[in-house]
């Protein structure tokens, strides 16, 4: 499944979204904003985790973009790693 989640932190502490999300095997997360691995790993342990973090704005702000790509620990998974930081699985 993937999703347009628009910021990942809050929805986790408002909602009850890990539950939601374990119902999956392979779940993609767009626009996570700011992706800290410290709670994820927390929320997701039955997880891999596969990042591309969400930048800054030059003017400031808040961040924009980030993926978060999650394969359940069940699957054998590897990654390959391409140029300017891209991340496949």
């Amino acid at each position: 499944m993937a999703w347009n989640i628009e910021g990942l932190k809050t929805k986790l502490l408002r909602y009850d979204i890990a539950e939601l999300i374990k119902q999956y095997d392979l779940m993609s997360l767009q626009e996570t904003w700011d992706v800290e691995t410290d709670y994820c790993k927390i929320y997701f342990s039955y997880y891999t985790l596969y990042t591309c973090p969400a930048k800054r704005s030059l003017r400031g702000g808040r961040h924009m973009g980030g993926v978060l790509v999650l394969v359940k620990n069940v699957y054998p998974s590897t990654f390959h790693k391409y140029t300017k930081g891209l991340t496949w699985v």
